[in-house]
This record gives C-alpha cells, structure tokens and sequence, in this order.
C-alpha cells in the first residue's frame, strides 16, 4: 500500500511491535514512497539483523523522509536513524536526487560548508563524492599546500632560513615535514 499511496505524508503506528519481516515490508513501501514526511513505529526487541538492514536500506535511498521515530527500539537503531534524518534535513536529497541532474561542485561545496560542525555528516558528504578531495587546478607535480587552516602544535624555526630574505620552500630536503604557521609565511619543521 505504501508504494502506491501517493498523498498519505504521515503515518503513526507507535504501538505496533513490528518484527523483522513487519520492518522488511515497511521498509521496502518507504524506499519507493516518496510523500510520507512523518512516521512512526513501533518496534519488538527482539527486531534481528533482517529488520535493521532492510531499515538502514531504506534510510540510504529515501532523501525525504523528515522524521522516523522508531519506538522500542535498541540505541544502535535509533542512532542510525538520527544520523539519516539529520542527513535529509541539511538537504542530502537535493545533492543525490536520481532525477538525473547532478549536483554541481559548487552546491557539493556549500554543502560541506553547512555541515562543517558534524563530522559524521561532513564524512558521508565526502565519502559520497571523494572528488571534492582533489583540488581544481592544482599541477600533479605539487608536493606542499599550503594552508590557514593549519594549527601549528609546537613550533620549531628551520635555522638558517629567515622567511623575509630567502624563499620559503628552496633548499629544503625532500621528504622534509613542515607545518605552516597560520597568517604568516613561516615554516616549521615538525
């Protein structure tokens, strides 16, 4: 019913005791049900692998469920599911939509950007298009970036090379680790 119900967008059934295989065919209805916003459930403790991977199936493909409440059951459950709903609420539909137009670099970019402080979030992200890894324009022979974001440790000035009367990076011994110091043109051997 699920799967063709097009205008239900909440279903409640807290006290519902689902089992594996009442979580199978719940979740095989939400994969393809894209109107439900709202649902909750009622699980047994007893729910085995079988319920909880078709459930966290479900949750990887559906970009707009907003919230699943999933009463009853085991902390490992519940945790998943708040890490996929607050995955669809920063938006991850709009970036992997399957209506076949994909997300530009620069809407993957602002959405990094939005999830910053969750690092759970900011992995998936990165995980999903590891191509926001590499960096645009870089030469392949580059060996050192540098950054501001760098927070140095300990600081450790490289004698014999003041940084405002020789290059930063001449001379240096390849396979030399060096840290940069934010805001400044120094570097720090480590």
């Amino acid at each position: 019913a699920l799967k063709k119900n097009q205008k239900l967008t909440t279903l409640n059934l807290p006290r519902s005791n689902l089992t594996d295989e009442g979580i199978s065919h719940l979740a095989q209805g939400l994969t393809v049900n894209k109107t439900l916003k709202k649902v909750e459930v009622g699980v047994s403790k007893t729910v085995g692998d079988t319920g909880i991977h078709a459930l966290m199936d479900m949750l990887e493909h559906n970009y707009e469920l907003e919230r699943l409440v999933v009463s009853s059951a085991n902390q490992s459950i519940k945790e998943k599911t708040e890490y996929y709903m607050r995955l669809n609420e920063v938006g991850r539909g709009n970036l992997l939509n399957a209506s076949g137009k994909a997300a530009s670099r620069e809407q993957w970019v602002e959405m990094l950007i939005s999830v910053i402080e969750d690092l759970d979030c900011l992995f998936y992200f990165i995980n999903a298009n590891p191509t926001l890894c590499q960096f645009a324009n870089l030469p392949q022979t580059a060996s050192v970036i540098i950054t501001e974001e760098i927070k140095v440790a300990r600081r450790h000035t490289l004698s014999g090379y003041p940084t405002s009367s020789k290059p930063l990076l001449d001379d240096l011994d390849e396979g030399a680790n060096l840290q940069f110091t934010p805001g400044t043109r120094r570097a720090s051997a480590i």
